[in-house]
């Protein structure tokens, strides 16, 4: 008897609760049903690691813009590139937002981080030589810091290597370079240097999920990390060693602009006429960066390599390509039109693949209206950029890997918003698009690749924590004749 009054109470509550939801919320966009106290969260599942694979299922039910209540916080999740356009393109775009995360101990005032739409402006202007040529052009740096990464690969000739942390290696090196005008050694790495990685990836990798934006389970989960293994640990560290990095870089920093050597120099040297941004928000700048320069990268690159391993009469069409083209010569950026089947490969795993599957959440400044629906102030606003690439509206079987289909529709690339649109793009999109590039066809031209007959049975599926990464997997490498 308790149970069945129990279970008509519940269905009494849900009742009126989807009713006073439906009387304000009209126009709001479509959604799964709301319950008391989870609202609709139900409706993504208990795995994290494919939270965007269901936020696309939802997709294809509700459309390609929708609401889930995150509790009582409303999530608007677009998943199509016009509505993101919509949102988001332009110099003035209808919906103003702000990005806001509860991590636990996070700086709260970085480019990242921060709940003020003017110290963002702000640090983002400050930070925009990061994607011009600021002191070395960039294409110089990554190919000063390729041969690092290959004299490394050439250890593993005729073995089994797991590529990832190499590239990630690579890709920090490459930011590192930029941010900081220094780069580490692939022998010599220092115990701090080797704790700062591993804590940068922890962090990023378990510091943040959509349900940290429900106040009581951002608690519960802040409370229960405990000891070195845990998150807070590796925050705790990755910021102590950014900001001993900082103090290092304040001690023989640049006078003016003019000579500054990095991207932290010109920050610093902003800082003077900028009292507002203070260490807090030069330590969120930089280890966001840090984390969406490196990781994405990195993940990108061993995707690729996965997928050419997976289909080896692609590899060898890329190598035939590059060895006719260019004849034994470097690659340079301005190969790129001259290599269709390498830019389409990279195309295609962008597509498949994106860096971040779901785009930094965002909280609407204001009320607006995006495709026809109202979209309430202090909602959050995602963009779920992995349903974008798999939409069979814009793709055929866009679950394959078929690198051919930018040459029969070339048009389809405006669909392509891996790094975001507007003035939330990506900061970092025209670094990675060249480090991308340039490595990928460097990769090929030098290395023949395979999956390892004793490695870990591949998974093309990936895991998603914050960046897309796939499972661990090996390869074997030969040198190319």
């Amino acid at each position: 008897m308790l149970a069945l009054l129990v279970t008509i109470l519940l269905i009494t509550l849900s009742f009126i609760y989807v009713v006073n939801n439906k009387r304000n919320a009209s126009k709001s966009p479509p959604g799964p049903l709301c319950l008391p106290f989870i609202g609709s969260a139900w409706a993504l599942g208990t795995n994290s690691a494919t939270i965007h694979a269901a936020l696309a299922d939802l997709a294809k039910k509700y459309g390609p813009i929708f609401r889930i209540m995150v509790g009582k916080i409303p999530m608007v999740v677009l998943n199509d590139p016009e509505v993101i356009r919509e949102a988001f393109g332009g110099a003035d775009p209808p919906v103003l937002l702000r990005f806001t995360g509860k991590l636990p101990a996070a700086a709260a005032s970085g480019l990242f981080t921060t709940a003020d739409r003017g110290r963002w402006a702000l640090l983002r202007r400050m930070c925009s030589p990061l994607n011009r040529t600021i002191f070395v052009p960039i294409p110089q740096i990554i190919d000063e810091e390729k041969p690092k990464l290959f004299a490394e690969l050439d250890k593993y000739v005729n073995k089994d290597v797991h590529l990832n942390p190499l590239f990630m290696h690579f890709t920090r090196n490459v930011l590192l370079r930029i941010l900081a005008g220094t780069s580490w050694s692939f022998d010599a790495i220092t115990p701090d240097q080797k704790q700062f990685a591993d804590s940068l990836f922890l962090s990023m990798k378990k510091g943040l999920a959509l349900f940290d934006l429900v106040p009581l389970l951002a608690f519960i989960r802040k409370f229960s990390q405990k000891g070195p293994g845990d998150t807070l640990f590796h925050i705790k560290f990755a910021n102590g060693f950014i900001m001993k990095l900082i103090a290092e870089k304040r001690a023989n920093m640049a006078k003016s602009l003019e000579e500054a050597r990095d991207l932290l120099d010109i920050l610093l040297l902003e800082q003077r006429n900028h009292p507002e941004i203070d260490d807090g928000a030069l330590l969120g700048t930089i280890k966001g960066l840090f984390a969406a320069g490196s990781g994405t990268s990195a993940d990108t690159l061993d995707w690729i390599v996965l997928f050419l391993c997976k289909y080896p009469d692609i590899q060898e069409k890329c190598y035939q390509e590059i060895k006719q083209k260019l004849n034994g010569r470097q690659v340079t950026m301005d190969d790129q039109s001259i290599l269709p089947t390498v830019d389409n490969v990279i195309k295609e795993i962008f597509r498949l693949r994106p860096p971040a599957p779901i785009a930094l959440p965002r909280v609407a400044e204001r009320d607006c209206t995006v495709a026809g629906y109202q979209v309430e102030k202090g909602s959050i606003v995602i963009e779920n950029l992995y349903g974008v690439g798999h939409l069979a509206a814009h793709y055929d079987n866009p679950t394959a890997f078929d690198p051919d289909r930018w040459l029969r529709n070339p048009e389809k690339t405006s669909h392509l918003v891996h790094f975001g649109i507007g003035p939330t793009m990506c900061l970092g999109n025209s670094v990675a698009k060249q480090e991308v590039f340039l490595t990928t066809a460097g990769l090929i031209q030098r290395y023949k690749f395979a999956i390892s007959p004793t490695s870990p049975k591949p998974d093309f599926i990936g895991e998603y924590r914050v960046v897309f990464n796939p499972k661990v997997w090996h390869a074997s490498i030969s040198l190319r004749q």
